[in-house]
């Protein structure tokens, strides 16, 4: 608590120290600011302004701060679908159970080139990751990825943990164009990248070479 005895522009300062510094560890616990300006539900500008005590932090948001940070002390520092699965959680246990099968069919699906399957099974697999952790997308990846199915995208996937960053776009034929300027229009920006065949060499302990696999992707950088 801030003692209401201190001078207003004292106690003004006591508490930005207080929500940056939340604030601070929070985003740190999620990974990047614009997950948790998602899990916050604000835009990012507005959090990075409440971070770099520029604004003031409604009372609200900071109690609904403290009581993630409060659950994230509560999981041991892990993110919630790992604390779940460590916990025995049923439902996480039968997600992770079904991305591993989804796994080994993806595998069988691009060995024979079955490209409908592959698009299913891409978007059945970001549905069970978003269903674990709600936070690895953020509202802009969301938009994103609903503008690019509109122009022929069939599927998607953030990359590695997500909270921002890269996802990955499954488009149909003839539709790579398109795709790509409506993911610019709307404050995304495109990386092109080949496949690779080889995938990682790995010589003597360390790792050789790593390309990612794919002929598109978007950012939401």
């Amino acid at each position: 608590m801030i003692d209401n005895r201190l001078p207003a522009a004292q106690r003004a300062s006591v508490a930005d120290t207080i929500h940056t510094r939340a604030l601070a560890r929070a985003a740190e616990a999620q990974g990047s600011t614009q997950s948790l300006a998602g899990l916050l539900h604000v835009p990012e500008n507005t959090l990075l302004r409440w971070m770099s005590g520029r604004a003031q932090m409604p009372v609200q948001a900071f109690l609904k701060l403290v009581e993630m940070l409060v659950q994230h002390e509560k999981n041991g520092g892990r993110d919630s679908a790992t604390a779940a699965h460590i916990n025995g959680e049923k439902r996480v246990f039968r997600n992770f159970e079904q991305i591993g099968a989804i796994a080994r069919e993806m595998h069988a699906a691009l060995e024979s080139g079955k490209w409908d399957d592959v698009a299913r099974l891409l978007g059945e697999e970001w549905k069970l990751r978003r269903t674990n952790a709600p936070g690895i997308t953020t509202p802009l990846i969301d938009k994103l990825i609903a503008v690019a199915k509109r122009k022929g995208a069939l599927a998607a996937k953030v990359c590695g943990a997500g909270g921002g960053g890269c996802f990955v776009l499954f488009v149909r034929e003839g539709s790579h164009e398109k795709v790509a300027e409506a993911t610019r229009k709307n404050g995304g920006r495109v990386l092109p990248f080949r496949v690779n065949p080889d995938g990682v060499t790995v010589v003597s302990g360390a790792a050789k070479e790593f390309r990612v696999d794919t002929q598109q992707a978007a950012s939401s950088k």
